[in-house]
């Protein structure tokens, strides 16, 4: 028993620059679908440890997290954002973009004035 060969494409006459174009025009939907079609992203969320509540932001792939208004909590004087609970090292605006979900915790350092109310009660 003989097979006959099956060619899907038998019959169809494409150029190399009619196919070429077609393959770029369907990158060129694909990167647009991706960028202003998707509500996919990220969010940031903002820990402040007490202090008053910076509300949670979303931002696409490729963007900065913009710096949110300073909490604010009695006693201490805000030191700026880490991207690690309990850590010195500042999360850098400008640099970072985020890749995934992220939660920046506020660093506050204690006023003087409330340290010295302590130290005299």
């Amino acid at each position: 028993m003989s097979y006959k060969k099956f060619n899907l494409y038998e019959g169809v006459k494409i150029s190399d620059g009619l196919l070429a174009k077609a393959i770029i025009l369907g990158v060129a939907l694909l990167f647009v679908a991706m960028v202003f079609g998707s509500s996919a992203g990220f969010t940031v969320n903002f820990e402040t440890d007490g202090g008053s509540e910076i509300p949670e932001q979303h931002i696409r792939y490729g963007e900065k997290v913009s710096v949110p208004k300073p909490p604010i909590r009695e006693g201490y004087i805000f030191d700026g954002w880490s991207s690690a609970k309990n850590s010195s090292v500042k999360y850098d605006f400008e640099n970072e973009r985020p890749t995934d979900d992220i939660t920046l915790y506020a660093n506050w350092v204690r006023s003087s004035t409330s340290a010295l109310a302590e130290i005299n009660e």
